[in-house]
């Protein structure tokens, strides 16, 4: 589930069994996928985040990717996922686009 600054891994019953934040400078979280045993999830601020949940304890497995560093002229995060292994991600994003002469 994703709620304002965090996602929450639950059981199917409903259970809290971890919460994976999103620091203030990162933004909210808006997107989330599970591929395998990793979480993928997006923040308003365009930070890719990828966790590794297989275990007892969900640990970020790797360093966040920040999207606006990486797309020109970007906009937002519109998905994002991981394979079964966790080594490739892909994303879609939105770009914004410039008219006229600046």
């Amino acid at each position: 589930m994703v709620e304002e600054d965090q996602i929450q891994v639950r059981t199917f019953q409903g259970t809290l069994k971890q919460s994976l934040p999103f620091s203030g400078a990162e933004g909210n979280p808006i997107c989330v996928s599970i591929g395998g045993d990793f979480i993928t999830g997006g923040s308003t601020s365009g930070w890719l985040k990828i966790w590794h949940i297989g275990r007892r304890e969900g640990k970020i497995h790797l360093p966040p990717l920040i999207l606006p560093n990486m797309v020109d002229n970007f906009g937002e995060i519109i998905q994002a996922n991981t394979n079964a292994l966790g080594d490739k991600v892909a994303f879609i994003v939105a770009q914004v686009s410039f008219s006229g002469t600046r």
